[in-house]
């Protein structure tokens, strides 16, 4: 059993998660990202999918409780308009989660 000061020596060399502090600034190989680097992007893309799925959540029930009333709400080519802000706000939100899941996977079984 190591010795509780050798613990806490160890413990103020890492970031907390258990990463070391020097693999967060130096990159593991000569032309390569820092550990820090990689998890930036990683949470980059990660926010940024929060907020794409959160606005296509705001426009769909938008669009649901302005078209359901009788007789038509909206006229049709703001329903056009709204269809074409959902598709592009969907594929925005599948890209970034896309991008979140290939940087978190790239990052624990590595090619960076």
């Amino acid at each position: 059993m190591p010795h509780p000061a050798s613990r806490s020596r160890d413990a103020a060399q890492t970031d907390g998660l258990g990463v070391p502090r020097l693999l967060l600034i130096e990159p593991l190989a000569p032309g390569r990202r820092t550990v820090r680097e990689i998890l930036d992007d990683h949470m980059g893309f990660g926010d940024r999918t929060f907020w794409f799925s959160l606005a296509l959540g705001v426009v769909s029930l938008l669009m649901v409780a302005l078209t359901a009333r009788r007789p038509r709400a909206l006229p049709r080519v703001a329903e056009l308009g709204a269809a074409v802000v959902m598709i592009a706000l969907a594929a925005a939100a599948g890209y970034y989660v896309f991008k979140t899941g290939d940087s978190g996977a790239t990052a624990v079984w590595g090619t960076y």
